[in-house]
């Protein structure tokens, strides 16, 4: 099975379009893995290193490609189905960056409140679940991203 990971490009994307060539070809039918980075680049791995001082805003939201689809023309429409998600370390990274997010206003947003200070939460992932914070009631979040927010309509 063809892997595609972000190493795969000399630089991060931070923008999806047709505005990079794309680091990996796939074809009609193809089951593939792609590797990605979290929302920080994995580089905030601790409350030792917010993110305001090992990334530079607005390059958050790292992509892997793009991808080239062999046969794909502009104005086809894809559908991909995504078989297995699994993370790819063991733990998960919140925060609250002041002046980013929808935390803070905006020109269009108004609030009352000074800047939200920065901060870092670090979320252990078990095979039960990740580990939101130990002292809530329910202090596991499935790790079932569709099936535990989503089901499909049925008619």
């Amino acid at each position: 099975m063809q892997r595609i990971s972000w190493e795969q490009s000399s630089e991060r994307c931070y923008v999806i379009g047709p505005y990079r060539q794309p680091v990996a070809t796939v074809s009609p039918g193809e089951t593939f893995q792609i590797e990605t980075l979290d929302a920080f680049g994995n580089r905030v791995t601790g409350p030792d290193t917010p993110p305001t001082k090992v990334m530079s805003l607005p390059y958050v939201n790292p992509v892997t490609g793009p991808i080239y689809v062999d046969g794909a023309e502009k104005g086809d429409t894809l559908a991909v189905t995504i078989v297995e998600i699994k993370p790819a370390r063991e733990f998960g990274v919140s925060a609250t960056i002041p002046e980013f997010g929808g935390l803070c206003g905006t020109s269009l947003t108004r609030v009352l409140n000074d800047p939200v200070p920065e901060r870092v939460w670090i979320h252990t992932i078990t095979d039960d679940g990740i580990i939101y914070d130990p002292n809530l009631d329910v202090p596991r979040i499935p790790l079932e991203p569709f099936t535990a927010l989503w089901a499909p309509h049925q008619s």
